[in-house]
């Protein structure tokens, strides 16, 4: 408006300017004329010719002149009319152009007057309200369009922030043609008349998408696995309530690890598997999956199925679910089938034996009776005394291994029963001295009286024996020394490693496995099998020769039954596998140790007598 109130102040001036020339022509065709004009004109006489040349050439000058400026400014005129229609006409088309896109905008747009009625509205407008024209709407006040409910809303809350602030939007509900409401975002802007100018926006599509987007964090935040979403710098972005249990920490204090390094969750270890291995997989990759044992920060750990998803801005998506449960089903599910495999083994043996060994024990039996009448009874030579004194020493080996078959074959029918250990081993040199020779001493060391056990004497003798025989058959001929000792169990003595013990680090060792150990700097090989529970009271029951030891080649097959490397020398190879049996029996554990050249140490726990 400026402008154009400038170009009509400076055309008015220019009109000036004109009717100033105008009245210049008008004096020079007076003075042509009066040149040649008669004498007899009145207003054309001059008092001499020369004055009238002149006076003609003067104003003939002045009119040039005149002109002159008067052509310059008219075509400046000219132009200043042309730069107005042209800005006009730039006017009215860049208003055609607003009005095209207001009318082809997806929003709706309206103008209210000061008493809240549609002057002006776009075909989206009429649209979103489902109406077909704009025509229908125009006259008509907004509150045609909203329900009392959230005319209430505009009235309370809308226009008196409207009239403080000049403009409002936010989200509310429209009433349409048919009386079904759909969500909308407004925006108002008050005008200096008092009207308004009102955009609306169906959202309907966006609250859906929101909608869903709030049940998928809900399901997010529900699910067992823990979740977690991490920016570029390794920072928490987002963890749900899964996540900070899986992790032993506490869901009402998750703002407190909000943009956090997710690597402090672990303790030094995992920190170094997740920088040396997991990060660079997932950056290289873009994806990282595996079963890991993950430890706190606290030094818990837990077995857990884990994966990590990096999109392309960097964002990381974890998930993790704690296996510690299926870990140990599957390990339970293994234990199991080795057991199976093992009873089956031996339970296969043994009916094949058990009807022979009895048969064979009254046959050996019967041969020692007729050899011993013989030698009684009858007059024989020296030669054939000697002969049959060979016969009973070898029968009696024949004896011993029927004994031992008998014994392995009769486990799975021992009785519950219990005995105190403690005595048992004080009067043990006199109990078993029958299986000593003169070259073999023992001693014993009793820690703890009463050690009342979860074993029958029964099994106990068949335990001791075969140890004793072992040892002593290990030492041959050479000096030797067999050393008893009975304690109270401690994780921390020889023969106890952390990974037998079932919650120390979430291992469990299935119940009738044998496990070989290797050794580590100057440790003694390690045999071992058996389930140590830590909630439970063990009694612990050691036997320590000092022999050649075990090779630790053949350490892995010591509780096979008839496995032996006393080949010919009347043994049958059931020893330790009737102790491993027993052990297994009454839920105790058996470990062996040996340095090769040193001896061999044999730890037996047996459970506590529980009343």
């Amino acid at each position: 408006m400026k402008r154009l109130h400038q170009t009509l102040k400076e055309n008015l001036a220019l009109y000036g300017v004109t009717f100033a020339y105008i009245l210049c022509i008008v004096s020079v065709v007076y003075g042509v004329c009066k040149l040649g004009a008669p004498s007899s004109w009145p207003l054309m006489n001059t008092s001499s010719q020369e004055e009238d040349y002149s006076l003609f050439f003067s104003v003939a000058v002045a009119m040039s002149a005149l002109g002159f400026l008067l052509i310059v400014l008219t075509y400046g005129n000219i132009l200043n009319l042309k730069r107005l229609h042209k800005h006009t006409q730039g006017l009215y088309t860049d208003m055609q152009q607003k009005m095209l896109a207001i009318e082809a905008s997806s929003d709706g747009i309206a103008i209210l007057d000061a008493q809240g009625q549609y002057t002006y509205m776009n075909k989206a407008h009429a649209y979103l309200y489902g109406f077909g024209d704009a025509g229908e709407l125009l006259g008509k006040k907004w509150s045609h369009l909203y329900t009392q409910k959230r005319i209430t809303f505009f009235m309370g809350e809308v226009f008196p922030s409207l009239e403080k602030n000049g403009r409002w939007s936010g989200l509310s509900f429209g009433r349409k043609k048919d009386g079904g409401e759909f969500p909308q975002e407004v925006s108002l802007t008050r005008l200096d008349s008092g009207g308004l100018i009102c955009i609306v926006r169906d959202v309907s599509e966006k609250a859906q998408k929101d909608k869903i987007m709030r049940m998928i964090k809900l399901a997010v935040e529900a699910a067992e696995d823990g979740i977690a979403i991490t920016d570029a710098e390794n920072r928490v972005l987002f963890m749900n309530r899964s996540f900070l249990k899986i992790h032993g920490l506490d869901p009402y204090e998750r703002e407190k690890y909000i943009y956090t390094d997710w690597r402090d969750l672990y303790n030094d270890k995992g920190k170094e598997h997740i920088n040396s291995h997991v990060l660079p997989t997932t950056i290289l990759k873009g994806i990282w999956n595996g079963t890991i044992l993950v430890g706190r920060k606290d030094g818990s750990v837990f077995h857990a199925d884990a994966s990590l998803t990096r999109l392309q801005d960097g964002v990381t998506i974890g998930v993790i679910r704690d296996v510690s449960a299926r870990i140990d089903a599957e390990k339970e599910r293994a234990d199991l089938k080795e057991k199976l495999f093992y009873s089956q083994k031996t339970e296969a043996i043994g009916r094949i034996t058990n009807g022979m060994v009895k048969d064979f024990g009254e046959i050996t039996s019967k041969i020692d009776s007729i050899l011993e009448e013989t030698i009684k009874t009858m007059n024989v030579s020296p030669e054939l005394l000697t002969a049959l004194v060979q016969i009973e020493t070898e029968t009696s080996k024949a004896t011993d291994i029927v004994d031992q078959l008998l014994a392995f074959s009769s486990n799975k029918e021992a009785k519950d029963g219990s005995i105190n250990l403690s005595k048992v081993i004080s009067n043990m040199q006199n109990n078993f001295s029958q299986f000593l020779p003169d070259n073999i001493s023992m001693v014993a060391d009793v820690k703890i009286s009463p050690a009342l056990a979860a074993v029958n004497e029964d099994q106990l003798n068949t335990i001791l024996e075969s140890l004793i025989r072992n040892a002593v058959e290990a030492m041959g001929d050479s000096m030797g020394k067999i050393a008893v000792t009975l304690r109270d169990w401690d994780r921390s003595l020889c023969g106890l490693r952390r990974k037998i013990i079932i919650d120390d680090n979430g291992e469990r060792v299935p119940e009738s496995a044998t496990r070989y150990v290797k050794p580590k700097g100057g440790q003694p090989h390690m045999v071992y099998a058996g389930n140590l529970q830590c909630e439970h009271g063990y009694i612990q029951l050691s036997l320590q020769d000092t022999g050649p030891g075990i090779m630790p080649e053949i350490l892995s097959n010591v509780f096979d039954p008839f496995f032996t490397t006393k080949v010919g020398r009347g043994r049958a190879g059931l020893g330790l596998s009737t102790v491993h049996g027993i052990m297994m029996a009454v839920s105790g554990a058996v470990i062996i140790e040996t340095v090769p050249g040193e001896g061999a140490g044999i730890h037996l726990f047996f459970p506590r007598w529980k009343r």
